[in-house]
């Protein structure tokens, strides 16, 4: 059985690049609400990507997968099992390519649906409450409450 993992290899460049700007708020979405679905790995490898973007450009410098799996304490089957969580929930979009300097991966990164959307979509509250259990689902929604005050507090678009 070939494994998605096996076409990747550590010495493949990546660059990331990003759909729309990710804020601070954006990050304690993907903490509360992402995270208890896509597990700490995945968590781990978005914050990862985000810190590679260069805070005024458009895309970040061309690295290996080695320094990415380095960084992750992960290997590649776990990186890749993690890279394909995020693209199922789709906070990520992988691209490939070949130039001068080798096989490449572009990694896009997408933003996190608002409180109120994530909590109206049934599939992501599904996964949610199926991840977290009734009685911290319900801290979850209460938690939404918060984040809709503070995203109408400064909400500034």
């Amino acid at each position: 059985m070939n494994e998605g993992w096996a076409n990747l290899s550590p010495k493949d460049g990546f660059l990331v690049t990003q759909q729309a700007y990710l804020s601070n708020f954006d990050q304690k979405v993907l903490t509360y609400l992402y995270q208890p679905i896509i597990g700490a790995k995945a968590f781990s490898l978005f914050l990862t990507l985000w810190t590679e973007m260069d805070p005024v450009g458009m895309r970040s410098e061309r690295k290996s997968h080695l320094e990415l799996l380095d960084i992750l304490n992960c290997d590649l089957p776990e990186f890749y099992t993690s890279r394909q969580k995020l693209e199922g929930i789709g906070l990520l979009k992988s691209y490939e390519g070949e130039d001068s300097l080798g096989h490449f991966f572009v990694y896009q990164l997408g933003k996190p649906v608002l409180p109120d959307s994530f909590f109206k979509d049934d599939l992501l509250s599904s996964l949610l409450l199926e991840a977290v259990g009734e009685r911290r689902f319900s801290e979850c929604q209460r938690l939404k409450e918060c984040f809709n005050r503070f995203f109408n507090r400064v909400s500034y678009f």
